[in-house]
């Protein structure tokens, strides 16, 4: 039967991996939610390309304008809806330091690439799939390399635990 050692030193040791070990699941969570995020943002780059290789466009009309956060400048926000009731609201890159230069674009009309489900990208924006792909491999090795310290961090507990028990 074995006996267990009381040793201050390797007991200190294991919680001190302990405590790392949960740091890192905790990071690891977190980097599930990141790259889920940078997926998702390639997967609807790529679906903007799509949109923009179909070449179907409609008409829409500028009805407004919105600011990010308070210090941000303004864009101009478009609405489309089309025969089936499906409506398109989006914004436009160029952007206005005063509320009043965005105001006086209201009632202008802008040409949009449309998808039939409610997508909308302004004719002239460029989808940034290269810039989406980048995040996806930047977050996908990170979240790899959490799994592999998890797993190094686990196999070190498990080496203190056997010190103490034999």
């Amino acid at each position: 039967m074995a006996t267990i050692k009381k040793n201050s030193y390797s007991t200190t040791r294991t919680a001190s991996k302990t405590k790392i070990l949960v740091l890192f699941c905790v990071l690891f969570l977190v980097l599930c939610g990141v790259v889920y995020v940078c997926f998702f943002q390639f997967f609807l780059e790529k679906h903007f390309q799509q949109m923009i290789d179909d070449g179907i466009t409609a008409k829409a009309e500028i009805f407004s304008c919105r600011q990010k956060s308070n210090r941000s400048p303004y864009a101009c926000v478009y609405k489309y809806v089309d025969e089936n009731g499906t409506e398109y609201i989006g914004g436009l890159e160029p952007i206005y330091k005063t509320k009043q230069e965005a105001e006086t674009h209201i009632g202008e009309v802008v040409e949009i690439y449309i998808d039939g489900k409610g997508k909308s990208i302004p004719v002239g924006a460029e989808p940034h799939i290269g810039y989406s792909s980048i995040w996806v491999v930047i977050s996908t090795i990170l979240l790899c390399a959490d799994i592999v310290g998890i797993v190094i961090v686990s196999i070190k507990i498990r080496q203190s635990l056997k010190h103490c028990i034999d």
